[in-house]
């Protein structure tokens, strides 16, 4: 079993050296069962299945069995996530002791073209971390005792198309990395400090970056503005271009009330995480 994660600040700018803060989202889960019986896997499976038979010198064939809540090109980690359940799952079947990171790193290089790590580093720590690209990991404790509710837009994002996007005109784009990168940096102060406002301001700050380099679309802001009135702040999580939004709220009832508020505006799923 694996979950998603969100990035809460950091998308783009963390590829540039700046700092990202990820959260785990435990409520959105990924289940993978082994069995002989043979199942139709798509591509990405396969090359999974076949790294890890690969290094581990598995001759019997086996077929992956896969129940997952994350839905896919959505921003949520859903690739590094299912390479993390078949890892786990393989390990124990065999009682061997799978690298994980460098299964998933191998995988997720595959999956999305050279992979910073971050959705690695969160779902496979199960805890917020601050990330830094060659500088690893730290665990960044944090109970703001509020919600966080994920709403997918339906729309399918694209890493490496968003990814691309933004390096193809870096001269112009970089003033806008650099502001993610301010944003991010104070975002953390802000949790330190535990002021939930000022982060939900710099979640819009942040928002307005990530629409600047023309990452968010009609359908993103739709939503946003829908749930504006009850959330404390709202941006997209992940690459963009489609995917999932973050909202910030007060408690579990406002929670509630904007998953159903965004539901009926037209998001094709909602989730609820405490944070």
């Amino acid at each position: 079993m694996s979950h998603a994660k969100a990035i809460l600040f950091g998308e783009h700018s963390v590829i540039y050296n700046k700092k990202a803060i990820g959260i785990p989202l435990r409520n959105i889960i990924i289940n993978v069962e082994i069995t002989k019986d043979k199942i139709i896997e798509d591509e990405h499976v396969k090359y999974i299945k076949d790294l890890i038979k690969g290094r581990y010198n598995i001759k019997e064939e086996i077929y992956f069995r896969i129940n997952s809540d994350i839905p896919m090109s959505a921003g949520l980690g859903s690739s590094a996530a299912l390479a993390i359940a078949i890892a786990k799952e393989v390990g124990k079947k065999y009682n061997i002791d799978v690298d994980i990171f460098d299964i998933v790193n191998i995988s997720e290089d595959k999956a999305h073209g050279k992979s910073s790590g971050l959705d690695l580093q969160i779902i496979a720590n199960s805890k917020p971390i601050i990330f830094e690209k060659n500088k690893g990991i730290k665990l960044f404790n944090f109970n703001l005792s509020k919600y966080l509710v994920i709403a997918n837009t339906g729309i399918k994002g694209n890493t490496k198309d968003a990814v691309s996007q933004v390096a193809n005109n870096i001269e112009k784009n970089m003033k806008y990395i650099d502001e993610l990168g301010n944003i991010t940096e104070d975002a953390i102060n802000s949790i330190v400090e535990n002021n939930v406002y000022l982060l939900g301001k710099l979640m819009r700050k942040a928002q307005e970056n990530l629409r600047k380099l023309g990452l968010s679309n009609d359908n993103i802001e739709k939503l946003i503005n829908i749930g504006r009135d009850i959330s404390i702040g709202e941006k997209i999580t992940g690459a963009g271009l489609g995917g999932c939004i973050i909202f910030l709220v007060e408690n579990l009832k406002d929670a509630k009330k904007l998953s159903e508020k965004l539901l009926d505006g037209g998001a094709k799923q909602t989730w609820i995480e405490g944070i």
